[in-house]
């Protein structure tokens, strides 16, 4: 059995996308809880199957090839990159990177995490089922085999949980909490830094999809901020006007004798 984990790189940094926004020329990078996850859930699988291989697969710069050592580290048996600059508005166009991969991969299942800590928006598993025509289930809270296939549990409505059989050569996005991700050993790490990543190329495809995005904006603020100044004392009188002032604190008599 086949196991290609997908998996991303997070930047250590926060973006700033405010008017003041500044380039961060900072490279460092960490695999983010979801893709853990599915990296720990492939490993696994391949502990209760008869023989078989999990290989990490990203589409990105040379500088997220860190998050694969780790993956190597954790116990994956091989790592793929795909030459290709992400971009947040532009989804499909990753989508067709890792589908281009997975025809030369051709694995029997494909694991991401459910989601991105930066934009989080759960959108890679299900385009990227789409573009490769796959059948595809999100948000798995368990997986077991089953068979040819998968046992699949997710959640449903009320804390309902949901049974589905998926058969070879499915895609699943996995939640957190299905598995603690175990920590890289040293003696793997120390191959994997030694290790040539190895690189895929791809065609750019013409392939449909039904939802694209235009444009990524930022929301106006729907509030203001104020930063108190002065000494404890003055910042306490500016605080309690502004309670005051918003009816949020009404003046009060202290009775004599109370």
């Amino acid at each position: 059995m086949h196991i290609v984990v997908c998996v991303k790189a997070i930047s250590d940094h926060l973006p700033d996308l405010g008017p003041f926004q500044k380039n961060d020329a900072s490279e460092s990078v960490h695999m983010g809880d979801w893709d853990s996850v599915a990296v720990e859930t492939a490993l696994k699988l391949r502990e209760h199957s008869a023989g078989g291989r999990v290989t990490v697969l990203t589409a990105g710069p040379v500088s997220w090839e860190p998050v694969l050592r780790r993956a190597l580290g954790m116990g994956a048996d091989a790592a793929f990159r795909v030459e290709h600059k992400p971009d947040p508005v532009y989804l499909q166009q990753t989508a067709r990177a890792l589908h281009a991969a997975l025809l030369a991969l051709k694995p029997d299942l494909v694991l991401c995490g459910a989601m991105g800590e930066d934009g989080m928006q759960a959108a890679m598993g299900p385009m990227l089922a789409t573009a490769a025509n796959i059948p595809f289930l999100t948000m798995a809270m368990g997986i077991e085999l089953h068979g040819e296939g998968f046992l699949v549990v997710c959640e449903g409505e009320g804390g309902k949980r949901l049974r589905y059989v998926l058969p070879s050569g499915s895609l699943i996005t996995v939640q957190t909490g299905i598995y603690s991700p175990r920590y890289p050993k040293l003696s793997l790490m120390l191959k994997a830094d030694k290790a040539e990543i190895a690189f895929l190329d791809f065609e750019e495809k013409d392939l449909a999809f039904p939802v694209s995005a235009e444009k990524l904006t930022v929301p106006p603020p729907s509030r203001k901020v104020c930063f108190l100044e002065g000494n404890t004392e003055e910042k306490a009188g500016v605080f309690v006007h502004v309670l005051r002032q918003r009816g949020w604190l009404q003046p009060f008599a202290v009775k004599e004798g109370a």
